[in-house]
């Protein structure tokens, strides 16, 4: 399946990385909790939920056994700083506290999903409805007014 569909939007996927889930497309940055990875090496998500296009969606239970993410790592970071603030009333005691959680930045490089039949063959519908709305966006970008036309 290609990672471009016909209308000019991206194929997009649902993972989940360190408890928390994420929708991304090719190109996104995410800023999840901290990973022991080195910067610049190549990680691969494979706890994906739902891969999808405008077109069609593929949703795991839980998870889809074809489907990777490719990610790569761009740096360590702290967060923004969160405060917290305790207050006792009909007193004048309060308390400022603050944390900066470790973070890391990862860039989307590529979503990877293979649709198998349960015999092992590849999906063909995907395909004929992709060919086939390619068509229709072929005879929606003419700028001529059609009246009454109909599409094959």
């Amino acid at each position: 399946v290609s990672t471009q569909s016909t209308w000019g939007k991206q194929i997009f996927a649902v993972v989940s990385t360190i408890g928390r889930q994420y929708k991304v497309t090719e190109g996104d940055v995410l800023q999840v909790p901290f990973m022991e990875a080195p910067i610049d090496s190549e990680i691969r998500l494979e706890r994906v939920h739902l891969v999808g296009t405008p077109i069609w969606t593929a949703i795991g239970t839980p998870f889809i056994d074809n489907a990777v993410v490719k990610a790569i790592v761009e740096g360590h970071q702290r967060s923004r700083k969160i405060l917290i603030f305790k207050k006792k009333r009909k007193s004048t005691t309060e308390l400022w506290k603050g944390r900066r959680t470790p973070i890391t930045m990862l860039r989307i490089l590529e979503i990877k999903y293979e649709p198998e039949n349960e015999d092992g063959t590849i999906y063909d519908d995907m395909k004929k409805k992709e060919s086939k709305l390619a068509r229709y966006q072929q005879y929606f970008d003419t700028n001529e007014k059609v009246v009454k036309e109909r599409v094959p």
